[in-house]
């Protein structure tokens, strides 16, 4: 129950890819929040009705059985093979979605990490002026990543990365919390609990997976530390903010 609440935390963390078209925004203050809250209502609701659904038509161990694709079996239980069809391509357009927004979100971090002097100049190329290198870059690794290893353990990788990204986030934040006025207590939640599913994760995916998945995310870490301090001490800086540049409504970001 501990591990499906953790996972069920990750999946609600996941939008917080929300925030990287923040600069696309023309008034994030106000539209940063409504879209967060819109996003998370919406889900919410949606996902409290089809759990119940799939528990009224489906019996405990028929969805225990079907684990994998249980919503397309509830689907089949409703409406025969048109219902399993349905749900099935209703489960491509929605993969195909979160990709998209994975992958935007992504090409965005990394073109303001490029910004500030940390990151190679070719991810400081923004993406919505047909620069497309950091989005072709960061698709590639993914994809390679998805290759290599188990659909299961890419899954468990990600949770793993996406709870030490907002735990660091959240610390972060700690530091600059006088310029945006954020409450301290909720951002201290915010980090013990990502700390603490992350260990939770940490050890449900060593004692059941295979051990490949949990070195892999490591060496991962390791070689992002390894490559920034290359980079940096190559450039003769440890980090400091790059130029203003250009963006798409003419301002300056910087």
């Amino acid at each position: 129950m501990l591990f499906g609440a953790g996972l069920l935390y990750v999946t609600f963390e996941g939008f917080g890819v929300v925030t990287n078209s923040a600069g696309e925004m023309r008034d994030p203050a106000r539209q940063l929040p409504r879209a967060m809250y819109l996003a998370l209502g919406i889900v919410l609701a949606v996902y409290v009705l089809v759990s119940t659904v799939v528990v009224l038509v489906l019996r405990l161990p028929a969805i225990d059985a079907a684990q994998g694709h249980v919503l397309a079996e509830a689907g089949r239980a409703i409406a025969g093979r048109a219902g399993f069809v349905a749900v099935g391509a209703a489960a491509l357009l929605a993969t195909a979605s979160a990709v998209n927004a994975t992958l935007f979100g992504d090409a965005n971090l990394a073109y303001q990490v490029a910004r500030d002097g940390q990151l190679p100049a070719v991810f400081a190329r923004p993406v919505w002026q047909g620069r497309l290198a950091s989005l072709f870059i960061a698709a590639g690794l993914t994809a390679l990543v998805v290759l290599v290893f188990p659909l299961a353990a890419v899954g468990q990788m990600a949770s793993l990365a996406f709870l030490i990204v907002y735990g660091m986030v959240g610390v972060g934040h700690l530091r600059i919390r006088e310029q945006t006025g954020a409450r301290r207590g909720l951002l201290v939640t915010a980090v013990v609990l990502n700390a603490a599913l992350f260990v939770l994760l940490l050890g449900y995916t060593i004692h059941t997976g295979p051990i490949s998945t949990p070195l892999t995310l490591l060496g991962a870490l390791a070689f992002s530390f390894a490559f920034e301090a290359f980079y940096l001490r190559r450039r003769g800086v440890l980090s400091r903010p790059g130029p203003a540049v250009p963006r798409r409504d003419g301002g300056a970001a910087g």
